[in-house]
Protein backbone atom coordinates (compact mmCIF):
# COMPACT_ATOMS: atom_id res chain seq x y z
CA UNK A 1 0.00 0.00 0.00
CA UNK A 2 1.05 3.24 -0.89
CA UNK A 3 0.24 6.79 0.74
CA UNK A 4 -0.26 9.23 -1.74
CA UNK A 5 -1.23 12.43 0.01
CA UNK A 6 0.52 14.95 1.86
CA UNK A 7 -1.14 16.36 5.09
CA UNK A 8 1.87 17.87 6.55
CA UNK A 9 2.67 20.77 4.23
CA UNK A 10 0.70 23.40 2.64
CA UNK A 11 -0.54 22.76 -1.11
CA UNK A 12 2.21 25.64 -2.34
CA UNK A 13 5.03 23.58 0.07
CA UNK A 14 3.75 20.38 -1.51
CA UNK A 15 3.75 21.66 -4.85
CA UNK A 16 7.24 23.68 -4.25
CA UNK A 17 9.31 20.04 -3.38
CA UNK A 18 7.33 17.92 -6.18
CA UNK A 19 9.59 20.13 -8.50
CA UNK A 20 13.03 18.90 -6.22
CA UNK A 21 12.09 15.06 -6.35
CA UNK A 22 9.66 14.37 -9.18
CA UNK A 23 10.10 10.80 -7.95
CA UNK A 24 7.47 11.72 -5.51
CA UNK A 25 4.43 11.05 -6.28
CA UNK A 26 2.21 12.59 -3.75
CA UNK A 27 -0.92 14.68 -3.88
CA UNK A 28 -1.17 17.89 -1.41
CA UNK A 29 -4.17 18.55 0.18
CA UNK A 30 -6.09 21.55 -0.15
CA UNK A 31 -4.61 23.57 2.36
CA UNK A 32 -3.24 27.01 1.37
CA UNK A 33 -0.50 28.91 3.00
CA UNK A 34 2.76 31.17 1.46
CA UNK A 35 4.70 30.68 -1.18
CA UNK A 36 7.61 29.23 -0.51
CA UNK A 37 10.72 31.86 -0.74
CA UNK A 38 14.11 31.35 -1.99
CA UNK A 39 16.66 34.42 -0.74
CA UNK A 40 20.03 35.08 -2.55
CA UNK A 41 22.70 36.41 0.03
CA UNK A 42 26.14 38.40 -1.38
CA UNK A 43 27.72 35.50 0.92
CA UNK A 44 27.26 33.23 4.32
CA UNK A 45 27.71 36.03 6.32
CA UNK A 46 24.10 37.55 4.80
CA UNK A 47 22.55 34.39 4.90
CA UNK A 48 23.16 33.84 9.00
CA UNK A 49 22.68 37.25 9.55
CA UNK A 50 19.44 36.74 7.68
CA UNK A 51 19.15 33.61 10.00
CA UNK A 52 19.32 35.83 13.36
CA UNK A 53 16.45 38.42 12.28
CA UNK A 54 14.32 35.60 11.47
CA UNK A 55 14.96 33.72 15.17
CA UNK A 56 14.40 37.10 16.32
CA UNK A 57 11.11 37.89 15.11
CA UNK A 58 10.04 34.17 15.50
CA UNK A 59 8.59 34.64 19.23
CA UNK A 60 6.39 37.19 18.10
CA UNK A 61 5.07 35.19 15.49
CA UNK A 62 2.24 32.74 15.41
CA UNK A 63 3.96 29.18 14.71
CA UNK A 64 5.28 27.48 17.33
CA UNK A 65 8.54 25.52 15.60
CA UNK A 66 10.93 26.73 14.32
CA UNK A 67 13.32 24.44 12.14
CA UNK A 68 16.97 25.73 10.38
CA UNK A 69 18.06 22.76 8.93
CA UNK A 70 21.30 22.77 7.15
CA UNK A 71 23.07 20.06 4.87
CA UNK A 72 26.46 19.19 7.42
CA UNK A 73 26.41 19.08 11.16
CA UNK A 74 29.70 21.14 11.08
CA UNK A 75 27.24 23.68 9.51
CA UNK A 76 24.66 23.49 11.91
CA UNK A 77 27.31 23.79 14.61
CA UNK A 78 28.60 27.10 13.23
CA UNK A 79 24.43 28.10 13.00
CA UNK A 80 23.89 27.20 16.55
CA UNK A 81 27.61 28.95 18.00
CA UNK A 82 26.40 32.19 16.19
CA UNK A 83 22.70 32.51 17.49
CA UNK A 84 22.83 30.56 20.84
CA UNK A 85 24.75 33.47 22.22
CA UNK A 86 21.78 36.21 21.58
CA UNK A 87 19.35 33.46 22.15
CA UNK A 88 19.41 31.24 24.75
CA UNK A 89 16.10 29.20 23.54
CA UNK A 90 17.67 27.96 20.76
CA UNK A 91 18.65 24.39 20.37
CA UNK A 92 20.98 22.13 18.51
CA UNK A 93 19.72 18.28 17.62
CA UNK A 94 22.62 16.77 16.71
CA UNK A 95 23.66 12.61 16.96
CA UNK A 96 24.36 12.74 20.56
CA UNK A 97 21.17 14.92 21.40
CA UNK A 98 18.38 12.41 23.64
CA UNK A 99 15.45 14.46 23.48
CA UNK A 100 13.70 16.40 21.23
CA UNK A 101 12.42 19.81 22.70
CA UNK A 102 10.50 21.51 19.59
CA UNK A 103 11.07 25.73 20.07
CA UNK A 104 13.59 26.62 17.40
CA UNK A 105 16.20 24.09 16.83
CA UNK A 106 19.03 23.84 14.52
CA UNK A 107 19.62 20.40 12.63
CA UNK A 108 20.93 19.01 9.93
CA UNK A 109 18.06 17.28 7.32
CA UNK A 110 19.93 13.85 7.88
CA UNK A 111 18.70 14.18 11.62
CA UNK A 112 15.59 15.97 10.38
CA UNK A 113 13.57 13.24 9.12
CA UNK A 114 10.43 12.38 10.54
CA UNK A 115 10.63 15.48 12.11
CA UNK A 116 7.72 18.48 11.25
CA UNK A 117 8.15 22.23 11.97
CA UNK A 118 5.68 25.68 11.52
CA UNK A 119 8.21 27.27 9.99
CA UNK A 120 11.85 25.98 7.88
CA UNK A 121 14.84 27.84 6.63
CA UNK A 122 16.86 25.65 4.82
CA UNK A 123 20.08 26.95 5.06
CA UNK A 124 23.69 27.23 2.17
CA UNK A 125 21.06 26.01 -0.89
CA UNK A 126 24.08 26.49 -3.14
CA UNK A 127 25.34 24.51 -6.08
CA UNK A 128 28.46 23.35 -3.70
CA UNK A 129 25.85 22.04 -1.18
CA UNK A 130 23.45 20.03 -3.03
CA UNK A 131 24.84 19.42 -6.68
CA UNK A 132 24.30 15.29 -6.67
CA UNK A 133 21.34 13.33 -6.68
CA UNK A 134 21.46 12.44 -3.17
CA UNK A 135 21.94 15.71 -2.24
CA UNK A 136 18.49 16.15 -4.10
CA UNK A 137 17.18 13.75 -1.94
CA UNK A 138 18.80 15.45 1.20
CA UNK A 139 16.81 18.62 -0.11
CA UNK A 140 13.43 17.34 -0.54
CA UNK A 141 13.69 15.74 2.96
CA UNK A 142 14.65 19.46 4.45
CA UNK A 143 11.72 21.42 2.55
CA UNK A 144 9.38 18.67 3.23
CA UNK A 145 9.75 19.48 7.07
CA UNK A 146 7.74 22.64 6.86
CA UNK A 147 4.64 22.65 7.54
CA UNK A 148 3.42 26.63 7.25
CA UNK A 149 6.35 27.93 5.84
CA UNK A 150 9.33 27.57 4.21
CA UNK A 151 12.09 29.22 3.15
CA UNK A 152 15.28 28.63 1.83
CA UNK A 153 18.54 30.90 1.42
CA UNK A 154 21.78 30.76 -0.83
CA UNK A 155 24.87 33.25 -1.81
CA UNK A 156 26.95 32.18 -4.80
CA UNK A 157 25.11 30.36 -7.20
CA UNK A 158 21.71 28.58 -6.80
CA UNK A 159 21.67 24.65 -6.25
CA UNK A 160 20.80 22.86 -9.80
CA UNK A 161 17.90 21.09 -7.31
CA UNK A 162 16.01 23.60 -7.76
CA UNK A 163 16.31 25.21 -11.17
CA UNK A 164 15.35 21.89 -13.20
Amino acid sequence: MTMLKSYRSTFEITEFTKRISARVAVEPIERHGKLPEVKKFQGEDGEIRYLREVVNCFDKGEYNSLGIICKTQEQADRIYAYLKEEDGAISLLDASSVAFAGGKVITTAHLAKGLEFDQVLVTFVNQKNYRSEPDRQMLYVACTRAMHELELTYSQSISPSLID
